[in-house]
């Protein structure tokens, strides 16, 4: 991998992706992690209306500015010779695209982390904070449709962590490069 890089790492709530991005990021010789729930539910103070949230019109741009300050943060780590890595939940093409555009002219590479629905959902359960995979389950048959032709996948389901960030290390940054 050449740095600076944008790495973003995506899949369904449950898939691994804060404890992968972090311990990916901490291989990283210089390199930051930006976790999208933290950057949405940590700096907004007053008036959060999470993903899947209602008014769903409200829910759906705080999303989209939670997309574009993970970008903006991304960006100016890059600029500033760190590789980002960003983990975010996504099953929609769009916010790919929209990030993919509000973090141009960085490298980015995308990284699926695909477990099984099964997995996911027990790993959602065994966390003991923050249990949401129930609430998103349709969202796993949405990733693999809309999502399916681009970035580096990984079926994590028999994968400890260390097995995964090895394996991202050692093709997943370069497999998934979109840019």
């Amino acid at each position: 991998m050449t740095p600076p890089t944008v790495v973003l790492v995506v899949g369904v709530p449950g898939a691994g992706k804060t404890t992968v991005a972090r311990a990916v990021a901490e291989r990283l010789p210089r390199s930051a992690c930006i976790e999208g729930d933290l950057v949405q539910h940590h700096f907004t103070v007053s008036g959060l209306v999470p993903p899947g949230g209602s008014p769903a019109e409200e829910a759906d741009r705080q999303l989209a500015l939670r997309w574009t300050n993970c970008a903006l943060l991304a960006r100016s780590f890059v600029a500033s010779g760190f590789t980002a890595v960003v983990e975010h939940a996504v099953s929609r093409r769009s916010w790919i695209d929209g990030f993919l555009a509000e973090t141009a002219p960085a490298p980015l590479s995308l990284i699926v982390l695909a477990p099984t629905l099964e997995v996911t959902l027990q790993r959602d359960r065994d966390r003991g904070t923050k249990q949401v995979g129930h609430l998103f389950r349709h969202m796993d048959a949405e990733l693999r449709t809309e999502l399916g032709d681009i970035g580096w996948w990984l079926d994590t389901s028999r994968l400890s962590v260390a097995e995964t960030v090895d394996a991202v290390l050692r093709d997943g940054i370069e497999g998934g490069r979109l840019r």
